[in-house]
């Protein structure tokens, strides 16, 4: 008994002395972005013999511990998918703690049986002022389109009529590669639905612009960066995809890329098509401009509408390196779309707060849209100096579309017959675009940095509108709205930023842009020949200064003024009948709006953002609707002011479990816009909370879940309100043959919650809508890869300016 109590001591002094011998190493692993590489693996080995002892996995902040390690000389391993392994010796005393610090890995790439193989990034990656959004991480729906992509981002709400909205705030510019598209409205709408989600790699949602873009936007900026493909050889992707709701819709994708030494091509070909359809339904009731009492006249429609759409859109270039410094490319996309709209409309007119119709119109409309849009251009990077860039490039754009339209109305009384009046309109516009623009950009050392640059564009406009009516059996011309309009506009723009870090906790980035622009507009008719001219210079500072108050802790504020400039259509003096008592007009007569953004931002761990947000906005340009002689006329007007300020909150990259990661993000936003009608200040005001919530799973079987929702409260633009809307979509994604092959099962809308419900309340008209299209649906998605070649060192891709136009038409 004696003898194994004395064994029991002499092993557990042992064992003690063991323990207390033993060792940890420690560290944390980023990129060279400064991000955390989560999931690295950290082997150790014996330096003399390479025994394997232990290994580790870095957390989600990038932080790894090794603890009881002997005394002993070791080489550790780190390693992790897409980025270069690394390997460094280290020297282990007893009962010590070595601490590394951080541990820098590099991007790379490799293949394995032809496939290339890379590294899972973040999600989401948070930095001031903006946000970037790593699609194929982020979303399992990349075999869709860029559209139905953009509408799961966190803050980002893609309405009907093409607007977007961007953190509560409309007017947020759309950049594909660091270049803002040349449409909107429905347009852009359209050439998002031709872009397949596989081939982007990051959506950047910047909500505080640097004085290098363009200072036209309200919100901020959507950058859509394609991916590059890095292998030598022959690329080609293809994907199709197929959905149902009312109707059906689809896509077909094909991509091709030829990629050899010095010389890269590419050419993508996309075809869309479908048919969709909204019914609404309006109750209007009319009020008196003066006393802004309702009067004894109400109307009360139901409007159905069915699209049938198809497009094609081809985007093509070259890229070759002349030498290590020196990048040349040229691209040509060209897109053609048109689309079917049969529209009926059936109003009820109420007198004296009747329940009983006093007469009705049924309007019957035929449209048949179409457009061809080419766009082109050529680039050159030079690289002067490690630290010094030269680019310059020339874009245009060509943009034709024709309308016609054959409306047929009837009107019934019960005093009167049957009214029945033929129209037919047919309206052709071209829009022609040329911008010109050069950077230079040179770090003169490791703190200081200075970009400069300048821009010139051109735009030419002309159209046309004939109006006929049929009058006894015979077309005769309406001289009301028959017309043509031309219109001329350059913005010549330069700036200078001047980057700076001060000491290693804080730095600051201050520029300035100016920005000179003429516009001259022709309309003619045969009632009136009218010429405007307008010329203006503005100065667009911006100011962001950061402190890092720690690893994980930053602070940063951030200041710009902006400017949006009225699109094309909205100045278009055109008329768009849709019946009898509806029309819509353009305004020549509208100003740019002035806008002027503060925004304060604490980011905690690269993943947690706090942001309050201020903006004011000078001569804000809204929908607005007049009514004369019963007939209301929807123009847009500039509006006195608008003032928004707010909180914004998100958390990104959570993991409850290794196997869910989940982003929430949310804002909570007063907004409020005044005018003045009849003497009289009116104002509409409301306070908007906004969640997005967006979840990933991986499921057993190698495949993966996603469910994605958000909630919006009750919003305001100018005159309008909209009520709350929420919707709920869900999918699961499953790769087979070695990741080559993908297939994606959704639900979208699943609650067919997404039915838009809007008032508007102006000194003319109090209406309020209920809107029902097309959002719930089923589909599938299917995408193939092949690859064959091998990895060689990354072109430079010449860096596209960015441009941002108004295309309303």
């Amino acid at each position: 008994m004696k003898y194994n109590k004395m064994y029991i001591l002499v092993v557990l002094l042992i064992l003690s002395i063991s323990i207390s011998a033993q060792s940890v190493i420690s560290g944390k692993v980023i990129d060279k972005d400064n991000a955390p590489v989560a999931g690295a693996t950290i082997v150790v080995v014996t330096h003399a013999d390479s025994t394997y002892i232990t290994g580790v996995i870095s957390d989600l902040d990038g932080q790894f511990e090794i603890p009881n390690l002997k005394p002993d000389s070791y080489i550790l391993s780190f390693s992790m998918m897409g980025l270069k392994k690394i390997s460094m010796q280290q020297q282990v005393g007893p009962n010590t703690k070595n601490e590394l610090g951080n541990i820098v890995m590099e991007e790379d790439s490799y293949m394995l049986s032809a496939v290339t193989i890379t590294g899972k990034r973040p999600p989401v990656k948070v930095e001031s002022g903006k946000m970037t959004i790593n699609l194929s991480s982020a979303l399992l729906s990349t075999d869709g389109n860029i559209l139905d992509a953009l509408k799961k981002l966190p803050g980002v709400i893609v309405q009907n009529d093409g607007s977007i909205i961007l953190n509560g705030k409309s007017g947020a510019k759309v950049l594909i590669n660091d270049k803002v598209t040349y449409l909107s409205g429905e347009n852009l709408v359209n050439y998002l639905r031709s872009i397949p989600a596989n081939s982007i790699e990051n959506i950047e949602l910047i909500s505080q612009p640097s004085s290098k873009y363009d200072a036209a936007g309200s919100s901020g900026m959507i950058n859509i960066q394609k991916k590059k493909v890095k292998e030598q050889g022959i690329n080609i992707a293809v994907s199709s995809g197929l959905e149902r709701g009312k109707y059906t819709k689809g896509y077909e994708n094909l991509s091709l890329n030829f990629h050899h030494n010095k010389l890269n091509i590419y050419a993508d070909y996309s075809y869309y098509w479908g048919k969709d359809y909204i019914e609404l339904t309006v109750s209007g009731h009319y009020i008196d401009p003066v006393t802004l009492k309702p009067l004894e006249l109400r109307k009360d429609f139901v409007n159905d509408i069915e699209r049938e759409y198809r497009g094609h859109s081809i985007n093509a270039g070259i890229d070759y390196d002349l030498s290590d410094k020196i990048t040349v490319g040229t691209y040509l996309s060209p897109s053609w779309f048109n689309r079917d709209k049969n529209e009926t409309i059936i109003s009820d007119f109420f007198k004296n707060n009747s329940t009983q119709s006093d007469s009705t119109l049924t309007a019957l409309s035929a449209l048949d849209h179409g457009y061809t849009n080419i766009t082109g251009g050529a680039n050159m990077v030079y690289k002067f100096a490690k630290a010094g860039k030269w680019d310059a490039s020339f874009d245009f754009q060509l943009f034709d579309q024709k309308d016609d339209q054959l409306l047929k109305s009837f009107f019934q009384t019960h005093i009167k017959p049957l009214q029945e009046d033929t129209m037919s309109g047919k309206t052709n516009g071209d829009i022609k675009i040329y911008s010109g623009q050069t950077n230079l950009s040179y770090d003169m050392s490791e703190k200081f940095g200075i970009k400069a640059g300048l821009k010139t564009v051109f735009v030419n406009i002309g159209s046309d509108a004939l109006y006929k009516n049929l009058i006894d059996d015979n077309w005769q011309e309406d001289n009301n709205l028959s017309s043509n309009f031309a219109y001329n506009e350059n913005i010549n723009a330069g700036y200078f930023q001047f980057n700076a870090k001060w000491s290693p906790h804080f730095s600051t980035e201050i520029g300035l842009r100016l920005e000179n622009t003429y516009t001259k507009s022709d309309y003619s008719s045969t009632t009136q020949d009218t010429t405007f001219s307008k010329r203006y210079t503005d100065l667009f500072p911006s100011l962001m200064a950061q402190y890092q108050l720690s690893e994980n802790h930053s602070l940063s504020m951030a200041y710009n003024r902006r400017i949006v400039r009225p699109n094309y259509r909205n100045m278009n003096p055109f008329v768009e009948v849709r019946d009898q008592f509806l029309y819509e007009q353009g305004n020549t007569g509208l100003k740019p709006e002035l806008i002027d953004n503060i925004e304060i931002s604490w980011l905690f761990k690269k993943r947690y953002s706090f942001n309050v947000f201020y903006s004011h906005i000078n001569n804000p340009i809204s929908t607005s609707f007049l009514v004369e002689d019963s007939r209301v006329m929807i123009m847009p007007q500039n509006l006195s002011g608008n003032n928004s300020f707010g909180l914004r909150v998100g958390l990104n990259n959570l993991q409850p479990f290794n196997w869910w990661t989940a982003h929430i993000n949310g804002s909570l936003t007063y907004k409020q816009f005044d005018w003045t009608a009849s003497g009289k200040t009116l104002k509409n005001e409301a306070i908007t909370p906004m969640l997005h919530i967006s979840n990933q799973f991986r499921l057993p079987y190698g495949w993966g879940g996603e469910v994605q929702g958000f909630y919006s409260g009750k919003m305001i633009e100018g005159q309008t309100r909209v009520k709350s809307l929420w919707t709920l979509s869900l999918g699961v994604r499953k790769n087979l043959f070695k990741d080559k092959f993908s297939m994606y099962i959704y639900a979208h809308d699943i609650f067919h919650s997404l039915r838009p419900r809007v008032s508007i309340d102006s000194n003319y008209l109090y209406y309020t809508s209920k809107e029902k299209n097309d959002s719930r649906m089923i589909g599938i998605s299917l995408g193939y890869r092949f690859n064959r070649g091998r990895e060689i060192k990354k072109s430079q891709k010449a860096n596209r300016i960015e441009e941002s136009k108004r295309i309303g038409l």
